[in-house]
Parts: C-alpha cells; structure tokens; sequence
C-alpha cells in the first residue's frame, strides 16, 4: 500500500494517530488539533520518500507567502504535536544545509471512539483574548481615531 493511499484516511506516525480529515492527532487519550499549514506540512514529509527540501516545502504549502521563519517555526510546532521534542529526533529528521525526512513511515490505523478524549485546542474566547491583548494599542488608536473624525463631522454640521 503506498503512503498516499494510507494518508487519505487516519495513520499512524510513531506513537500518534493523525486523522488529517478531521485534523486532530490522537496521542493516548489526548486529542490535539493541529493548524492546517502544518498538517499539509506532515502530509508533505509523509507522501514523500527521503529528504524533501526546505525550497520544495517552502513552495508546495506556502507558494509566494513562505519564509524560512514560517518553515522552521511549523516544523517545530509539528514535532512537539507527534512528541518529537527530544534530541536525536526520532520522527522528523533535520538533514543539514538541505531539509527533513520522516525517520518513521506512516501506517494505516484505526480510530477508536474518542468522545470523552480532551482537546488540547484553544477556545474561540481564549484566541480572541491573546489577540486582543496583543493588538489592543492599535485597537484602542483606531476606536480613538474613529470618535474624533465622527466629532470633527459634527462639529462641522452645526
């Protein structure tokens, strides 16, 4: 069975399952979404054989958007969602001055009810909160800039 056809439905990577349908990695009994830049990221790793290239990630998930940044933060978020965070890493390789290679081959895997698994995702309340606590000086100079063009538009009406 080739990898793409086991990538379709949910696999399993080490000692996770990723179902890219519903975008979760099963890990025990946790279930952690994972964002869909770094999904296509792992999808990537997973239907290719050998290294893939940082230029060849680059292009194939972020096209003109993609920066060193990006790929090297994804890639970092990817290997603490598979469990991969201790040196030598035992999922995803870093292969020196070219790019990554899975260490690990994807493997068909069933997905037992995972009803009463926790999710590890933010709320839509805790995102809209860090969001707001970043850029909450521009929002404020905004709201500010909006009431003074409407006060100027009423004095000038009277």
């Amino acid at each position: 069975m080739s990898n793409a056809s086991i990538l379709r439905a949910a696999f399993k990577l080490g000692e996770v399952i990723v179902d890219p349908e519903q975008r979760h990695v099963h890990h025990g009994d946790r279930v952690i979404d994972i964002e869909p830049k770094v999904l296509d990221l792992l999808l990537h790793l997973a239907e290719t054989d050998g290294v893939v290239s940082r230029l060849d990630l680059l292009d194939s998930i972020w096209g003109v958007d993609g920066s060193d940044e990006a790929l090297t933060q994804s890639i970092s978020k990817l290997r603490r969602i598979l469990c991969d965070t201790d040196r030598p890493y035992r999922i995803i390789v870093t292969v020196p001055k070219i790019g990554y290679r899975l260490a690990v081959q994807p493997t068909a895997a069933e997905l037992t009810n995972t009803k009463n698994a926790s999710s590890y995702a933010p709320s839509a309340r805790a995102f809209i909160q860090r969001s707001f606590a970043k850029y909450k000086q521009y929002i404020l100079g905004a709201a500010t800039g909006a009431g003074l063009v409407m006060f100027g538009f009423f004095l000038a009406s009277l």
